[in-house]
């Protein structure tokens, strides 16, 4: 399976049946916009912080992943 991340910074995964998008692209293109201004206003109030939290559930998604797989 090959990952593909397009110019909008979506990711694709290319795979024999077809080239589909990843979970996280796929919910950030369907949640609705009232849950996208609470993510925006928790990641004000956060500050940089913010960046640290993310960074670490990014890491334990990818080492959850690599476990699955």
């Amino acid at each position: 399976m090959k990952i593909i991340q397009n110019d909008s910074g979506e990711r694709l995964y290319e795979t024999p049946y077809g080239v589909f998008p990843s979970v996280t692209t796929i919910l950030k293109a369907t949640m609705p916009e009232e849950q996208k201004n609470k993510l925006f206003d928790w990641r004000k109030r956060q500050g940089k912080k913010a960046d640290v939290i993310r960074e670490e559930a990014t890491q334990r998604g990818v080492a959850i992943h690599e476990l699955i797989e």
